[in-house]
């Protein structure tokens, strides 16, 4: 959190009557309007453009709520989308990536995630935290999988279009192309 005076001054975000659509924001700053402070979300990292802590740098878990335990924990993400310097490498080290939103769990025991900095959507076995499925997202899908069901398919879909402050791609796209269809 910082003061928003200063970062309006600055042109860091616009102000706004709270009339209309909100202006757009450049960066990583959330403009939390109706405060006096905005927001900035980016991960920790050192001068190489590396995370400050050993991996993993991103986790899913299950976690059993009437026993208290953790069933599976495991690495969620690479640094495929990611690299020194801002520079994207596309080397895929199995090392879990920073993310940002939520996951979706479905009756088929399927668990949906894209908010991984490596840009992917992800079907995790709910019993095994075990990858079945995955696709490379056209933007970064920092959001929560939803479903609908329509003649009796199951869709899965996420908003795209990337994070700033997490550095993914927010290339413009007509949405997510393709998902997921089970019978």
């Amino acid at each position: 959190m910082a003061p928003r005076a200063p970062a309006e001054q600055q042109g860091l975000v616009q102000k706004w009557n709270g009339q209309g659509n909100e202006p757009p924001v450049k960066g990583n700053f959330l403009p939390q309007y109706g405060t006096p402070y905005i927001g900035m979300v980016h991960p920790w990292l050192n001068p190489l453009g590396v995370p400050c802590n050993a991996p993993p740098w991103g986790t899913l878990t299950a976690i059993d709520l009437v026993k208290h335990q953790i069933i599976w924990q495991h690495p969620i993400g690479t640094t495929r989308d990611t690299g020194l310097f801002g520079t994207h490498t596309n080397l895929p080290l199995p090392t879990g990536i920073f993310n940002i939103g939520g996951n979706m769990v479905t009756k088929g025991e399927l668990v949906f995630i894209g908010a991984t900095a490596d840009d992917y959507l992800r079907t995790i076995d709910e019993h095994t935290g075990k990858v079945v499925w995955q696709a490379h997202l056209p933007s970064g899908g920092q959001a929560t999988p939803m479903s609908y069901q329509v003649n009796g398919k199951q869709y899965i879909v996420i908003a795209v279009g990337g994070h700033a402050g997490l550095g993914t791609r927010s290339e413009l796209c007509s949405g997510l192309r393709a998902a997921i269809a089970r019978r």
